[in-house]
């Protein structure tokens, strides 16, 4: 159904004034999911169970082997696919902060393939990570990763078991970063991309966010979820339900934006890029953190290509 004009005009507002969060939820990437278990195996791998659309369950002995065996395939699938398009519309729509209930790093590749800055954070239970949200600018977003991150094994929720712990973690001292806290409160929208609210949990974590009060709208397929699930996101979490389909909500996000004269988000000038580059490299030099190593391993190159390819085409 079409977006109402007040809800779009609500959101475009919120936008230009810098106030408004994206969240990405597991549903926004099904097509994906469905790729992902085909290369894991699934279902002709009889050491693995998919069961309730988010949980595996392993079968071997050595579940703890099969799980990193498992967590490292994800990582490869994760990296080493093409980054969908809907990802590299999302990066260019200037959102104050992005929050994904996935692992992966998807948006993350689309914002370094089109040369735009940001940070990222991610959470991984039992483990104190603070959200750097002093040195967030309004072309610099937070991407920040509720659920772990493909690149540190330990930090995903791939069984039933590890969403226990996550969320004993999340009630013990491992609360979640005042940082990330402050900077949801701070918002006048969020937007729910795909987010499925009939599992219990996230229903949980909204409340540990604390943000009730702020307007939020939700986009995805909802004609089946539960009365009971929706009518206490109405009426507790004040959330919007819209019966729409995702890629062309974010088309019509654009289309708007454009006709609104939103300005979309920018990539990096070239002497921007070399800045970013000399940053990372020393961040790369003097980090003890293995996973940030990994990661900005995985950056470094790309930002050093895109800063040949354009000075190629100034001196062309």
């Amino acid at each position: 159904m079409p977006v109402p004009d007040y809800i779009l005009d609500n959101i475009i507002d919120s936008i230009t004034h810098g106030s408004c969060i994206l969240i990405l939820g597991s549903e926004f990437q099904q097509p994906l999911k469905a790729e992902l278990l085909t290369y894991l195996g699934y279902p002709e791998n009889k050491n693995i169970e998919y069961h309730d659309g988010d949980f595996f369950y392993f079968q071997d002995k050595a579940k703890l082997t099969v799980k990193n065996r498992i967590g490292k395939r994800i990582q490869g699938f994760y990296n080493e696919h093409e980054i969908p398009d809907l990802y590299k519309k999302l990066a260019r729509i200037p959102f104050a902060s992005y929050v994904s209930l996935n692992p992966d790093i998807l948006l993350n590749r689309a914002f370094d393939a089109l040369a735009f800055d940001y940070e990222f954070a991610y959470y991984c239970k039992g483990v104190a990570m603070n959200v750097p949200v002093e040195q967030l600018l309004p072309d610099k977003p937070l991407i920040y990763n509720l659920m772990g991150s493909i690149n540190n094994y330990g930090s995903m929720i791939l069984t039933q078991e590890d969403s226990y712990d996550y969320l004993m973690s999340v009630l013990d001292e491992y609360k979640f970063d005042d940082g990330l806290k402050q900077n949801l409160r701070n918002m006048e929208n969020i937007v729910f991309l795909g987010v499925s609210f009939d599992r219990w949990y996230f229903k949980f974590l909204i409340k540990l966010l604390g943000i009730q009060g702020i307007e939020q709208f939700a986009f995805g397929k909802y004609e089946n979820l539960d009365n009971a699930s929706k009518l206490f996101c109405e009426s507790h979490l004040d959330i919007t339900f819209i019966d729409d389909n995702v890629e062309e909500f974010v088309d019509v996000l654009l289309e708007r934006c454009a006709e609104d004269e939103v300005e979309l988000r920018k990539p990096l000038r070239l002497e921007e890029m070399i800045e970013k580059l000399n940053f990372l490299r020393e961040e790369e030099a003097i980090t003890s953190d293995l996973t940030k190593k990994f990661e900005l391993k995985q950056r470094i190159p790309e930002l050093e290509r895109q800063i040949d390819d354009l000075r190629t085409q100034i001196n062309s």
